[in-house]
């Protein structure tokens, strides 16, 4: 598989998303970088919790079968989870990471109690 370089990522970006500004971009390449990182680290935990969001759907993203559909969300959620507490604690942070990527066309908050709870008991190591 061929990588570009972030710059190249960056140019692509500009001409496939006219309308995206700068900042936009930049935080498109950090996600990128943030992804990357937890592929190398945590990759299982991070696939694992794609997964979930996969299964689940709430936003109804998925189709043809595109699995990575949810995989940015996955590691913002993954980035969160070792502040958690609690299951309602983790549904919280699930909620909030959706809400900011799809700019609050989400569903409500306790329609995400049976993901929060798979996505709880996957980090805590039980069924």
């Amino acid at each position: 598989m061929k990588t570009i370089s972030e710059s190249q990522m960056k140019e692509a970006l500009k001409t496939a998303l006219p309308d995206t500004t700068s900042a936009e971009i930049e935080e498109l390449a950090k996600d990128k970088r943030i992804l990357e990182h937890l592929r190398a680290t945590h990759g299982w935990m991070l696939d694992s919790i794609n997964g979930l969001l996969y299964k689940h759907d709430l936003e109804g993203l998925v189709f043809d079968g595109h699995f990575q559909e949810y995989e940015v969300e996955a590691s913002k959620i993954l980035l969160q989870l070792p502040n958690c507490a609690s299951v309602d604690a983790c549904q919280r942070v699930i909620h909030s990471v959706m809400v900011k990527s799809f700019s609050g066309r989400v569903s409500p908050l306790p329609d995400y109690a049976e993901l929060a709870t798979d996505v709880w008991n996957l980090w805590r190591g039980t069924d």
